[in-house]
């Protein structure tokens, strides 16, 4: 595969997705905001942070199933520095998530959302046996995929 014409082609699609998003989204406004205008900011802040969560819960799922559980010292040593890591990485994801949603300014709702976010996205995965959940798991998969390289 030629890289040199791989990398302005994912440009562009990063580009043109970007842009969708940012009409749909919209950018978070730094004034004071009243009435209805009010309402579908907050609902707008709630979403962004949902889906968030909903990412962290599905690295989540990723890296418990790639960092085995520790038997030996040194494994449970090696456990604990990739907790940290996947810790500080979950933090990064918020943060960026948060500053797409308000600037970073942090509030209630958005703080419930996250919380909600989260369980739900481990709820997904709870319950791997049943086809209807796979199937959810697969749509809530790409859902976050996009998400992501949207907000990144």
């Amino acid at each position: 595969m030629d890289l040199e014409k791989f990398g302005p082609v994912a440009e562009k699609i990063r580009d043109l997705l970007l842009s969708v998003s940012e009409d749909l989204i919209g950018k978070a406004p730094t004034g004071l905001i009243y009435g209805y205008d009010r309402i579908f900011l907050q609902l707008r802040e709630i979403f962004i942070m949902a889906v968030c969560g909903a990412c962290i819960a599905f690295f989540f799922e990723v890296y418990e199933s790639l960092v085995p559980d520790g038997g030996s010292r040194r494994r449970r040593w090696m456990k604990g520095v990739f907790d940290l890591i996947f810790c500080l990485m979950s933090a990064m994801i918020a943060a960026r998530f948060w500053y797409i949603s308000s600037y970073g300014r942090i509030s209630f709702h958005e703080t419930i959302s996250l919380i909600a976010g989260i369980l739900l996205g481990r709820s997904v995965f709870f319950f791997k046996k049943s086809k209807r959940i796979r199937a959810a798991a697969v749509v809530y998969v790409i859902m976050l995929i996009t998400a992501y390289i949207l907000i990144s």
